[in-house]
């Protein structure tokens, strides 16, 4: 799907990052013991990580652990979540990953401060976001096995030349409704919303299956269609306002209309 859309889609051709500005720091996962580096004004791929911390976690970068993450702790002592990610990544082909936790320090308000102003560039140069929309915390992680059925199991014989070779599982369309995502924990958390709307691709790893969303739209696992209900949640609409500079007398309509405490949904009607 990544692929397909980074070689294929029109839509996201002006958002083929492969080539963005690195973040002030990130995860290198090249080596066994994943490291964190400085960006320098370089350029080149990454993924970034939006996830629920899910309470006060230790392992975060901060002056005194500074230099354990910079000789690059053993991957198996990072929480499950930030470690399945790194995992994902290399599976990915992608060399780099950034991760709030670690990439910003957790005791200067100052480093907080500056690289908050930065999430923004941060997702949207990002190649992919992968989102965590099965855990609710950095412990529980991503790639975990999937509740079982309840429901009766169905298959059939998988063929090759008259041979059989294995079994398809059959799964109940209603293990798969698209709201499994859209009521995932991570969609109740605000400050998530900027992860989901920036990144130009969004892998949305769920408790049953696992989706891909672009500017061109979303699919499932199960190979379904998915469109968004809201138009402004669509990352082929956000992409749109960003080429698309608003002329200031609408400027001014919506500066009126937010003092007007207008609904969100009636301001995007002036931004066409």
């Amino acid at each position: 799907m990544l692929e397909n859309c980074l070689k294929n889609h029109k839509s996201c051709s002006s958002y083929n990052t492969k080539l963005s500005e690195f973040p002030t720091r990130f995860i290198d996962t090249e080596s066994i013991n994943p490291k964190l580096v400085n960006g320098d004004g370089k350029l080149g791929a990454y993924t970034a990580l939006s996830y629920c911390w899910g309470g006060q976690t230790t392992f975060t970068l901060t002056s005194t652990t500074e230099q354990s993450f910079r000789t690059g702790p053993p991957l198996g002592q990072f929480p499950a979540t930030l470690r399945d990610a790194i995992i994902i990544t290399r599976a990915l082909g992608i060399r780099y990953i950034w991760i709030d936790a670690l990439c910003i320090f957790q005791d200067s308000d100052q480093d907080w401060a500056t690289e908050a102003g930065r999430m923004r560039d941060v997702y949207q140069g990002a190649v992919v976001t992968l989102a965590a929309a099965c855990a609710s915390n950095t412990h529980e992680g991503i790639l975990r096995e999937r509740q079982n059925s309840t429901i009766p199991k169905c298959w059939l014989d998988w063929r090759v030349d008259d041979a059989t070779t294995a079994r398809v599982f059959l799964r109940s369309g209603s293990e798969l409704w698209d709201e499994n995502f859209h009521q995932s924990i991570l969609n109740t958390r605000g400050w998530t919303l900027q992860e989901t709307l920036l990144a130009p691709r969004t892998l949305w790893f769920g408790q049953q299956q696992f989706g891909f969303e672009c500017a061109e739209g979303s699919v499932s696992e199960a190979g379904r269609n998915i469109r968004t209900a809201e138009m402004y949640r669509s990352k082929g609409y956000i992409q749109k306002l960003r080429g698309q500079p608003i002329p200031l007398w609408r400027q001014r309509l919506l500066t009126l209309l937010r003092d007007l405490n207008t609904p969100l949904p009636y301001l995007s009607l002036y931004l066409h």
